[in-house]
């Protein structure tokens, strides 16, 4: 470990002519198009409909801009939540250059994929100059072609993770430009880029962390200025003005504090732990001191009783800002009231300490201060500016949003962690989607549970220890810590439980620390030019070893993405026991069998769908039996066979389970109607409405089946209320344009014809009716429009579907 002892030496420059610089930046753009060339081919896979093909905000290009800018970033019922108008603007401008183009985008996300390299590298050559270039170079050239990327990269939707780390890499850089030239400028943009990321994905916040620890990995010599403090007579707390460990404590006080969490307050032992060991330079030694503080044990003991009473049922139900605030004036407020009155020259000693701190330092603090309230007010700001969150959360995405704090959270945490382990070292078989039950909890005394337990604690005490010594393990450590907890189930429940996608930020750690133990171990630093080359050698060597398997998984795994059906049944045995995996599977197989349904000549793939629909669902509610979606798969698989009682059987434990749902009610509706049950059926249009106002099919079924009853008056009355609700629909128009045809008032049918057309163009029957009504009026000028919106109609009919 002697090569990461801290060095003083001056910042100089790795790379000799900016040639020889271009060629690492030609390598990575190569290296890149050769890892994910075969992605361009690929169509739209998973959630891709939710910021692209679906959303009619970016089918309008660049004037939709300043609305992605003042709207969130998905829209709907159950589904309004983020903040992340810059993917989404990008996503806006290549549809208004290229149209509805996925492999254009795949070319995009590609060449973001390169920037994040070539920034890497810059950054890196920047970090590790006490070490040789190929440190850095390899730890690009892994991170390139790691396969857990395969999901952000090949996925047009996770966009916004590569947007929000190339922000933040920015933002980074000129954060440590600062430290060198000392300009407002660096300031500037190193907080203009940090806002960049936050508005392309809320994770960005944790650089709010990493910024300062990266500043103090890399600054040279005693820039710290707290090693001459000098406090006296503050034998018990001193630790509250002079060591940096209370910031990390108290940080995680308050997270437990303002995220509810409680019992994260005894993720400090092994913080104060490390603290001890440290100070006494002895494991034993320093155990011992932990326990003798009588600080750090009646803090935990009344903490732990104050969450004991919380939690109690024999308590009167107190506000939660209430507990938090007391808690605060346990764990700060009443020592440092104490502390005060013990000591009366207290802020004499604050003024000391404050000039003795370096500027260095000072305006650290403060560009980290500027950067957690940018992070409130665009975290915050778009709840009261434009409107607040309302995403319904389900249980087959993760058992946290319902189940008690502990031991599920504990147990779900640290499987969480050795997962996101497991798929660094070795990331294969890889999944598309996790949630319920992949990660089942038993119970604490699990293998998995108590190995990730040992080995993250260890590795923890290990960071907080070495990091004052600018030791690069320790550096890693730490800021795979800081950026994977928050997906790791510890502050909030994640819906999927775990992803792939929330590796991509942390892997940079993993993929600078394997080079670096290479780098150790074969003491590339050493005087000796020949032995040094060779060893070299020998360390790219094992680097190609490591990355031509991983570069093969890539390139492989990328034809999985090809759309979404191939990624589901690529992932589908090893993901056999995720309820939700299962529910996509049938889901997409129902959609696909829904665009071939009027296809003649089809019908064997038809119920290949059919089943493979069935098969899904059946598993998934073996899984999860409360799971509706799949109830009401299999009541329209019924319905399409014509087995109608039995639709109806699935689609009624479907509305147990949701009756708030339109679509269920309409199916229900329409079961009804094809067995005849025309009351029932119409009270279930009816509700369907009353749910879902613009519902233009269910008002267009119910009038007809009033005009099947011989209720004309009534079917009227439907699709009059249909136009007052669905003013932007040409079907209520259509629908009263057919009446009045049936009742053989073609003047009034071309009325509301014209009116559908207006909203609707391509309709071919519609176009035919007015050419022939208006040729018989002899208006030549509306038989021509109507001749020109006929050849359009006609050749978008006739153009090939687009799955």
């Amino acid at each position: 470990m002697s090569q990461f002892r801290e060095e003083k030496i001056k910042v100089k420059t790795q790379v000799s002519g900016k040639g020889r610089q271009w060629l690492y930046y030609i390598v990575i753009a190569i290296f890149c198009f050769i890892l994910y060339g075969n992605t361009i081919s690929n169509e739209y896979s998973l959630d891709d409909n939710y910021v692209i093909y679906d959303n009619e905000q970016i089918k309008q290009g660049i004037k939709a801009i300043p609305e992605i800018f003042t709207t969130r970033y998905s829209q709907g019922k159950e589904q309004t939540y983020g903040y992340r108008p810059l993917p989404k603007a990008t996503f806006a401008i290549e549809y208004e250059i290229f149209g509805d183009n996925p492999h254009v985008m795949h070319v995009v996300n590609i060449l973001i994929y390169i920037l994040i390299g070539i920034l890497l590298f810059i950054l890196l050559k920047r970090m590790l100059f006490r070490y040789d270039i190929s440190l850095a170079f390899s730890a690009v050239l892994l991170f390139i072609a790691h396969p857990i990327h395969t999901e952000v990269v090949a996925s047009l939707k996770n966009r916004e993770e590569m947007l929000c780390f190339a922000g933040l890499l920015i933002s980074l850089y000129f954060a440590i430009q600062y430290t060198d030239k000392h300009t407002l400028l660096s300031i500037i943009l190193s907080v203009f880029f940090f806002i960049c990321s936050l508005i392309s994905k809320e994770s960005a916040i944790v650089f709010v962390a990493v910024i300062p620890l990266t500043l103090f990995y890399i600054n040279t010599g005693k820039t710290i200025g707290i090693s001459s403090i000098k406090i006296k007579n503050n034998h018990e707390i001193i630790f509250l003005i002079k060591n940096p460990i209370f910031g990390i404590a108290l940080l995680l006080f308050l997270i437990t504090i303002f995220t509810d969490k409680f019992f994260l307050v005894y993720f400090q032992i092994p913080v104060w732990l490390s603290f001890f060991i440290h100070k006494t330079k002895s494991i034993k030694h320093g155990t011992v001191a932990f326990l003798k503080n009588k600080y750090i044990i009646i803090t935990l003991i009344i903490f732990s009783l104050f969450t004991i009473a919380r939690k109690s049922e024999f308590l009167p139900p107190v506000n939660n800002y209430c507990w938090r605030l007391t808690g605060l004036e346990l764990f700060i407020i009443i020592p440092l009231i104490i502390y005060i009155f013990r000591k009366q020259n207290f802020y004499a000693q604050i003024a000391v300490t404050w000039n003795k701190i370096s500027v260095f330092w000072k305006t650290t603090v403060l560009l980290v201060i500027i950067l957690a309230l940018i992070s409130y007010v665009f975290i915050k700001g778009p709840d009261r500016l434009i409107e607040p969150t309302d995403k319904r959360l389900y249980f087959f995405e993760n058992p946290l949003h319902f189940a008690p704090e502990t031991p599920a959270t504990v147990e779900t945490a640290a499987n969480s962690l050795w997962f996101y382990i497991k798929k660094l070292v070795f990331p294969h078989p890889l999944g598309y989607y996790y949630g319920y039950n992949m990660f089942p909890i038993k119970e604490l005394k699990s293998p998995v549970f108590i190995i990730s337990l040992i080995l993250h604690f260890i590795l923890l005490v290990y960071a907080i220890i070495k990091i004052w010594k600018k030791n690069l393990f320790a550096y890693c450590i730490l800021f795979y810590f800081i950026t994977i907890l928050l997906f790791a189930n510890i502050a909030i429940p994640i819906n999927g439980i775990v992803g792939e996608r929330f590796l991509f930020v942390p892997s940079f750690a993993f993929c600078i620390l394997i080079p670096a133990m290479l780098y150790n171990f074969f003491k590339i630093n050493i005087q000796n030019k020949l032995q040094r080359k060779k060893n070299k050698s020998y360390f790219w060597l094992l680097i190609a070893l490591i990355i031509i398997p991983y570069s093969a998984k890539t390139i492989v795994r990328n034809n999985d993405w090809k759309d979404r059906m191939t990624l589901y049944l690529a992932d589908a045995e090893y993901l056999d026991n995720s309820a939700k995996a299962h529910s996509m599977i049938a889901g997409e197989a129902i959609h696909l069998f829904k665009l071939i349904s009027n296809d003649k000549g089809k019908e064997k793939e038809k119920a290949e769908l059919l089943d493979l629909s069935a098969k899904h669902s059946l598993r998934a509610l073996e899984i999860f039996p409360d799971f509706y979606e799949n109830w009401n798969n299999l009541g329209t698989i019924y319905y399409v066979r014509a087995e109608y009682r039995k639709a109806l059987e699935c689609l009624q434990k479907t509305n147990k389970i949701r009756s708030d749902n339109a679509t269920i009610n309409f199916n229900i509706a329409m079961s009804y109607e094809k067995l005849h049950i025309n009351d029932s059926a119409i009270t279930y249009y009816y509700k369907t409405i009353a749910i879902d106002t613009a519902n233009t099919k269910a008002y267009s079924n119910l009038a007809k089946l009033y005009l099947d009853l011989n209720m004309e008056d009534l079917a009227i009355a439907t699709i009059r209320k249909a136009l007052r609700n669905a003013t932007d629909s040409e079907q209520p128009y259509l629908n009263m344009g057919t009446i009045f045809l049936l009742k053989n008032n073609p003047d009034s049918a071309a009325f509301y014809f014209e009116k559908a057309i207006e909203r609707e163009p391509v309709n071919v029957r519609v176009c035919e009716f007015l050419i022939n009504y208006f040729h018989k009026k002899g208006n030549a000028a509306k038989v021509e429009y109507y001749r020109s919106l006929l050849f359009k109609a006609s050749a978008e009919v006739n153009k090939p579907k687009n799955n």
